[in-house]
Protein backbone atom coordinates (compact mmCIF):
# COMPACT_ATOMS: atom_id res chain seq x y z
CA UNK A 1 0.00 0.00 0.00
CA UNK A 2 1.12 3.49 -0.81
CA UNK A 3 -0.48 6.90 -0.34
CA UNK A 4 0.05 9.92 -2.50
CA UNK A 5 -1.25 13.11 -0.94
CA UNK A 6 -1.37 16.77 -1.79
CA UNK A 7 -3.09 19.82 -0.42
CA UNK A 8 -5.35 21.69 -2.83
CA UNK A 9 -6.80 24.86 -1.31
CA UNK A 10 -8.70 23.67 1.80
CA UNK A 11 -8.84 20.03 0.68
CA UNK A 12 -6.66 16.98 1.19
CA UNK A 13 -6.27 14.82 -1.92
CA UNK A 14 -5.44 11.20 -1.06
CA UNK A 15 -4.64 8.59 -3.72
CA UNK A 16 -4.70 5.06 -2.30
CA UNK A 17 -2.45 2.69 -4.23
CA UNK A 18 -2.76 -1.03 -3.53
CA UNK A 19 -4.86 -2.74 -0.88
CA UNK A 20 -6.96 -1.13 1.83
CA UNK A 21 -7.39 -3.89 4.40
CA UNK A 22 -6.86 -4.64 8.09
CA UNK A 23 -3.09 -4.45 7.57
CA UNK A 24 -3.11 -0.98 6.03
CA UNK A 25 -6.25 0.85 7.21
CA UNK A 26 -4.78 2.06 10.52
CA UNK A 27 -1.72 3.51 8.79
CA UNK A 28 -3.90 5.31 6.24
CA UNK A 29 -6.16 6.61 9.02
CA UNK A 30 -3.19 7.96 10.96
CA UNK A 31 -1.61 9.65 7.92
CA UNK A 32 -4.87 11.23 6.73
CA UNK A 33 -5.88 12.43 10.20
CA UNK A 34 -2.44 13.92 10.79
CA UNK A 35 -2.53 15.85 7.50
CA UNK A 36 -6.09 17.05 8.04
CA UNK A 37 -5.32 18.30 11.54
CA UNK A 38 -1.87 19.79 11.00
CA UNK A 39 -3.00 21.72 7.91
CA UNK A 40 -6.48 22.61 9.21
CA UNK A 41 -8.13 21.16 6.11
CA UNK A 42 -11.88 21.00 5.68
CA UNK A 43 -12.44 18.52 2.82
CA UNK A 44 -11.01 15.18 1.77
CA UNK A 45 -10.91 13.70 -1.73
CA UNK A 46 -10.08 10.00 -1.92
CA UNK A 47 -8.84 8.90 -5.35
CA UNK A 48 -9.54 5.17 -5.68
CA UNK A 49 -8.23 4.74 -9.23
CA UNK A 50 -5.35 2.51 -8.07
CA UNK A 51 -6.96 0.84 -5.05
CA UNK A 52 -7.19 -2.79 -6.09
CA UNK A 53 -8.80 -4.32 -2.97
CA UNK A 54 -10.77 -3.21 0.07
CA UNK A 55 -12.25 -5.11 3.01
CA UNK A 56 -14.45 -4.07 5.94
CA UNK A 57 -11.50 -2.36 7.66
CA UNK A 58 -11.39 0.00 4.70
CA UNK A 59 -15.08 0.74 5.14
CA UNK A 60 -14.36 1.63 8.77
CA UNK A 61 -11.50 3.91 7.75
CA UNK A 62 -13.76 5.80 5.33
CA UNK A 63 -16.54 6.06 7.96
CA UNK A 64 -14.16 7.58 10.50
CA UNK A 65 -12.83 10.15 8.03
CA UNK A 66 -16.42 11.05 7.11
CA UNK A 67 -17.18 11.87 10.76
CA UNK A 68 -14.02 13.98 11.04
CA UNK A 69 -14.79 15.95 7.87
CA UNK A 70 -18.46 16.48 8.70
CA UNK A 71 -17.50 17.85 12.14
CA UNK A 72 -15.66 20.62 10.23
CA UNK A 73 -18.66 21.16 7.90
CA UNK A 74 -16.51 19.82 5.08
CA UNK A 75 -17.19 17.60 2.10
CA UNK A 76 -16.03 13.96 1.89
CA UNK A 77 -15.53 12.85 -1.73
CA UNK A 78 -14.49 9.73 -3.65
CA UNK A 79 -13.28 9.88 -7.25
CA UNK A 80 -12.17 7.43 -9.94
CA UNK A 81 -13.94 4.40 -8.46
CA UNK A 82 -13.38 1.11 -10.27
CA UNK A 83 -16.28 -1.28 -10.69
CA UNK A 84 -14.37 -3.92 -8.70
CA UNK A 85 -14.72 -1.75 -5.57
CA UNK A 86 -18.12 -0.25 -6.33
CA UNK A 87 -20.20 -3.13 -4.99
CA UNK A 88 -18.65 -3.11 -1.50
CA UNK A 89 -18.91 0.69 -1.36
CA UNK A 90 -22.60 0.49 -2.31
CA UNK A 91 -23.39 -2.34 0.12
CA UNK A 92 -21.63 -0.53 2.96
CA UNK A 93 -23.71 2.61 2.46
CA UNK A 94 -20.68 4.82 1.86
CA UNK A 95 -22.31 6.30 -1.25
CA UNK A 96 -25.00 7.69 1.06
CA UNK A 97 -22.44 9.81 2.92
CA UNK A 98 -19.64 10.42 0.39
CA UNK A 99 -20.13 12.39 -2.78
CA UNK A 100 -18.80 10.70 -5.89
CA UNK A 101 -17.27 12.44 -8.89
CA UNK A 102 -15.61 11.09 -12.02
CA UNK A 103 -12.32 12.91 -11.49
CA UNK A 104 -10.43 15.51 -9.45
CA UNK A 105 -11.45 18.48 -11.61
CA UNK A 106 -15.16 17.73 -11.16
CA UNK A 107 -14.69 17.26 -7.40
CA UNK A 108 -12.90 20.60 -7.02
CA UNK A 109 -15.59 22.38 -9.04
CA UNK A 110 -18.23 20.92 -6.72
CA UNK A 111 -16.33 21.92 -3.57
CA UNK A 112 -15.97 25.46 -4.86
CA UNK A 113 -19.72 25.55 -5.54
CA UNK A 114 -19.24 26.10 -9.25
CA UNK A 115 -21.18 23.05 -10.45
CA UNK A 116 -24.41 23.49 -12.36
CA UNK A 117 -27.44 22.34 -10.45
Amino acid sequence: MELKTKIIEDSLYVKIIGELDHHTSEDIRNQVDSLLTSNNLKNVIFDLSQMNFMDSSGVGMFMGRYKKIKSKNGVPIMINIHNSNRRLLQMSGLFNIYKEYANLDKALIAIRGEEDE
